[in-house]
């Protein structure tokens, strides 16, 4: 429901029904019964506050003024409506969850200034096709494009050092993945599910596959590992189907038992001597000497 605020409040303002902050330069809340489709946010605004705008369906565009600085979490969660937004250059912070569950959400611009996509922030935005991640950017939080079903292109910037757990899961259309030079954690089921991923080159400075990294890839048939990588876990390549040759460089000394589990007709291509020889051995896996 709307707000109602005497004209002389000396904190809040009923703006065109949004409910303003006037001393932190927030807009609070914005009404359900607003049935507007294109949403302009005030000039002289700097936070969009938590949930301001959740659930608002109506709402196919919002535009922001150049003076935000901060997406508080979930602020534009479930607005299913939702189909492109333009962050401006300004806004240093976009809270967690902000656009979670935006199925309409064609594309959506990001500032330069932001170092980090947080926790699940485009989580199950099923229809997202372009997005361009900013060059600065070096975290991609757990779950922040986990279900975006719709997302096929990925450029990773050069100073990325960390994408968390299941970041990517369930991104069906991605089909190549170019991990950045910097990187120094991939979490978890990072890119699990994403059955149209064809080919895979890992960063030279990256020092452990994790566990279910790359699981249920059905297509996968091309993986770069480079010397340096030490470890590969649990499931790491669990049911990739496609894959038929991989080489495991010498620096590798520990392989879960189920790293290549159901990987039916692998074979390893490893250094005589090495770590992943006697692995191949162990497990009764197809495998030649290179």
């Amino acid at each position: 429901c709307a707000v109602e605020v005497g004209p002389d409040h000396p904190v809040f303002q009923n703006q065109n029904g949004a409910l303003i902050n006037l001393k932190e330069r927030k807009l609070v809340f914005y009404p359900y019964e607003k049935k507007e489709k294109i949403v302009h946010v005030p000039e002289g605004i700097e936070i969009i506050a938590e949930e301001s705008f959740a659930g608002h369906n109506a709402i196919s565009e919002v535009i922001l003024p150049d003076s935000l600085k901060v997406i508080e979490a979930k602020a534009f969660y479930s607005c299913r409506g939702l189909t492109r937004i333009h962050i401006p250059n300004q806004v240093t912070r976009i809270g967690s969850s902000a656009f979670h569950s935006c199925s309409g959400l064609l594309s959506v611009t990001l500032p330069e200034s932001l170092h980090l996509i947080d926790y699940s922030l485009f989580y199950a935005c099923s229809s997202l096709e372009d997005i361009r991640l900013p060059e600065k950017l070096r975290v991609i939080a757990p779950c922040a494009f986990s279900g975006c079903g719709s997302l096929s292109v990925l450029l990773f910037p050069d100073e990325i050092v960390d994408i968390g757990d299941a970041a990517f899961e369930g991104c069906r259309s991605i089909e190549t993945v170019r991990l950045p030079e910097k990187l120094e954690n991939l979490g978890a089921r990072a890119f699990g599910s994403c059955v149209m991923l064809d080919s895979v080159e890992i960063n030279a400075g990256l020092k452990i596959i994790p566990s279910q990294a790359f699981a249920r890839c059905e297509n996968l048939n091309q993986v770069r590992i480079p010397e340096g990588i030490e470890e590969i876990q649990s499931e790491a390549f669990d049911c990739c189907e496609n894959l038929l040759t991989l080489v495991l460089p010498a620096s590798v000394a520990e392989i879960d038992p189920t790293a290549f589990h159901h990987c039916k007709n692998i074979m390893l291509f490893v250094y005589p001597g090495s770590y992943a020889m006697n692995y191949a051995k162990d497990t009764d896996m197809l495998y030649s000497e290179i």
